[in-house]
């Protein structure tokens, strides 16, 4: 039975997708990139309205974009999938990586900061969360200019190329075989459910980046972030002025159908157009997939039962 220490093998998968991996074996070989423009009107409205209790200031945009997203996964947790030695598998658990820069100049160093999160969060605790480790890397910086990533990484390249060559080619057949060490995986910010990169606030403006995915690690999603803008919009058969921030989002096509994502989009909007949802805990969380072609079938024959 397959098995990885990360995640959890899906065994009901349509029968097209089952040769996804055989004919694109590679993630550059099943890219698919899509540039969304999302209406941040009514979130915008929301931050005006409503101060985080714990953190004494209004929510911030970029709290809000990940707390939309990780709600987004709990109700689409297709999207939390990978392709791994041509088998299809589920995360067992909701991560989210960025990178921080300590100062906005070009000498700053900057940390990857890879943040996991409970299904039930609501946006007060993601906000708390982000916050609390961003501060954590610029004071873990500033006291030995390092973080975990970072000192994994140190500890790898001070060995000569021909040997970390060596480590690297193991440590991805520990991967794909999914016996590689847990500590080095989570540190890894490329074993995640998606990689955030915030080009806004570093002024990228009136522009979209489509960033490739790493052949290395699970994630199978990279999502970059431009600056808001205010943009005309047809609504209702009318021209409205909307307050819009623009996504590049590159996928693996090979984790889900096109329908999917596109729902998925819709859904993305949605949170964004009621972020009071946000406040509140999941109503339902959907169950994880099957761990044996036993427990597939008696899930089957139950729903035949009930219908």
């Amino acid at each position: 039975m397959p098995r990885r220490n990360d995640s959890t093998y899906v065994y009901n998968v349509q029968s097209l997708k089952k040769v996804f991996p055989f004919i694109m074996p590679r993630k550059c070989d099943s890219l698919v990139f899509i540039d969304l423009d999302l209406d941040l009107t009514k979130t915008l409205e929301f931050i005006q309205n409503n101060i985080s209790a714990s953190l004494d200031r209004k929510y911030r945009v970029f709290e809000i974009l990940i707390a939309a997203l990780v709600r987004l996964i709990v109700l689409r947790p297709e999207l939390n999938r990978f392709i791994m030695n041509k088998r299809l598998w589920q995360r067992n658990e909701i991560s989210l990586n960025f990178i921080v820069k300590e100062e906005y100049n070009d000498e700053a160093p900057e940390h990857s900061i890879i943040l996991r999160f409970d299904p039930n969060s609501t946006l007060e605790e993601i906000s708390i969360k982000v916050n609390k480790k961003i501060d954590e890397a610029r004071e873990n910086s500033s006291i030995n200019n390092n973080n975990g990533a970072d000192r994994l990484v140190d500890i790898f390249t001070a060995f000569p190329p021909f040997i970390l060559t060596a480590i690297v080619s193991f440590i991805k057949f520990l991967d794909t075989k999914g016996i590689a060490p847990k500590s080095i995986i989570d540190e890894d910010g490329l074993h995640c459910t998606a990689y955030l990169s915030n080009l806004g606030s570093i002024g990228l403006k009136n522009s979209s980046v489509h960033h490739h995915l790493y052949q290395w690690g699970t994630t199978s999603l990279f999502i970059t972030i431009g600056s808001l803008s205010r943009k005309r919009i047809k609504k209702n058969n009318s021209i409205e002025r909307c307050d819009t921030i623009n996504l590049g989002i590159t996928l693996d096509e090979r984790i889900a159908d096109g329908y999917y994502f596109v729902q998925s989009l819709k859904v993305l909007q949605d949170l964004l157009n009621n972020p009071e949802q946000l406040l509140m805990k999941p109503h339902s969380i959907k169950e994880r997939p099957a761990k044996s072609r036993r427990e597939l079938k008696k899930r089957l024959k139950l729903k035949k039962e009930i219908s």
